[in-house]
Order: C-alpha cells, then sequence, then structure tokens
C-alpha cells in the first residue's frame, strides 16, 4: 500500500510538485489560509502544502491555516501536523478574531456550496454567503496585504 497524506497518494503529491516546481515554492515559509480545507479541492490543497512541508519546505515549512463550516456534512477526522491548524467558520462572518496572530501571506479560496441540491432550494442565500465572503476576504487580503487564490468546483 503506498503512502498517503491527508488521504492523497504521495506518489500523485510528487508528481504536482514536479509539474509546478516554480510556483510551489513560493509558498515556502508563507502563511496560509485555506478556505474550504476541508471540501473536496480544499483537502487536495491542504494535503499538498503538507507534502511540501514534509518533503521540500522541511526547514522553511508554510504555515497553514485551514477553516471550513462542514455545512451538509459531518466534521472529518482532520490532519494532525505540524505547522497546521484547523478553524470551523462560517465565512459570511468576519474571522479575524479567530485567526492565530500572523500576517496572512496568501488566501487560497476554494470554500462554497458544492450541492447542486442544495444550493437550487437555497440560492438566494448562496450567492449572499458568497457575496460577504468575498467582501470578508478582500477585506483580510488587503489588510495583509496578501495574494488570494480562487478555486471552484461548479459553482462560480
Amino acid at each position: 500500500m503506498s503512502r498517503e497524506i491527508n488521504g492523497f497518494p504521495v506518489k500523485e503529491l510528487e508528481e504536482i510538485f514536479q509539474n509546478s516546481l516554480v510556483e510551489s515554492v513560493e509558498f515556502a515559509g508563507k502563511n496560509i489560509l485555506l478556505l474550504g480545507g476541508s471540501g473536496f479541492i480544499g483537502s487536495a490543497f491542504k494535503a499538498y502544502l503538507l507534502y511540501l512541508n514534509e518533503t521540500v519546505f522541511s526547514s522553511k515549512p508554510c504555515f497553514v491555516i485551514s477553516v471550513d463550516n462542514y455545512t451538509g456534512r459531518k466534521r472529518p477526522e482532520e490532519v494532525v501536523a505540524p505547522n497546521l491548524v484547523h478553524i470551523e467558520h462560517d465565512l459570511s462572518q468576519p474571522i479575524e478574531d479567530k485567526l492565530p496572530d500572523r500576517k496572512i501571506d496568501y488566501i487560497v479560496n476554494s470554500s462554497g456550496n458544492a450541492s447542486p441540491q442544495n444550493y437550487s432550494v437555497h440560492s438566494l442565500e448562496t450567492i449572499d454567503i458568497s457575496v460577504n465572503a468575498v467582501r470578508n476576504l478582500l477585506r483580510l487580503a488587503r489588510a495583509n496585504k496578501a495574494k488570494i487564490l480562487n478555486f471552484s468546483s461548479s459553482e462560480v
């Protein structure tokens, strides 16, 4: 059985690194706020950052703050790793009071209601939450002079 990080085979994470070496090294030593960190895209990105910390950034690891509200699903058993914290939070509300006392260098947004059944029934609420969340993230990015990476699986 091959070794995994956060449920993702290390072999696949190594391949991603080989194809994104230049971009990946920018995360070394940085503080990364990962929103939707337990969702489909966020959990894969978290696994990749943990892989980088174990293999490439061992002397200068990045610090990952994984945020999720676990809406529509049970909170999973989260991976435990150095330089990783988990925060449960609704992004339509400001998050600054829950964050560790660190300057945020990158905000990686992979949050969103990815359930077609849920957002078709609650379409206005989904839009409202998304707009308020982005507004809060932009304020946080401006205050920290952070870069934003935005990912989506369907609802943008």
